[in-house]
């Protein structure tokens, strides 16, 4: 299995699905805690679960499983905490959902994953690590900028 990591900001609906398409991406895992926005535009869960159908044949699944926690968010937003504190607690949290063993108990049917996160850029992105814990070795993880 390979597991891919992207950004749903700043991109066209062209260079998102031309990605999602290039690499016969088969489940977009959306791990975003919030999905409705209107300021989603394109990849907005509901709209984003529909184009996928259509234009790409791909399945979308909201999973709230994987997504990190309001509070942390929040504090991550208002700076409250910085990128490192941010990524030990979402570290600590996909151990004690033991989100390995419940994505290969739920998707492991898949060839090609993709995760789809908010953040502006890879290392910054909890996308990311989920990304690499879940991967089996490092080169099974792509990211899509």
């Amino acid at each position: 299995m390979r597991i891919f990591t992207m950004s749903s900001s700043r991109k066209s609906a062209e260079k998102f699905f031309n990605y999602i398409n290039q690499n016969e991406i088969d489940i977009v895992l959306d791990v975003r805690l919030h999905n409705h926005s209107q300021l989603l535009g394109f990849t907005k869960g509901v709209d984003l679960e529909y184009f996928l159908d259509k234009i790409s044949s791909c399945v979308y699944v909201h999973d709230e499983e994987f997504c990190q926690t309001e509070e942390v968010l929040n504090e991550y937003r208002k700076k409250i905490i910085d990128w490192e504190e941010f990524e030990r607690i979402y570290s600590e949290l996909i151990e004690k959902r033991d989100m390995v063993s419940l994505f290969n108990k739920k998707y492991q049917e898949y060839n090609n994953v993709l995760i789809l996160c908010s953040g502006k850029n890879f290392e910054t992105c909890h996308g990311r690590l989920l990304a690499e814990k879940l991967a089996k070795k490092p080169e099974d993880v792509v990211y899509l900028s």
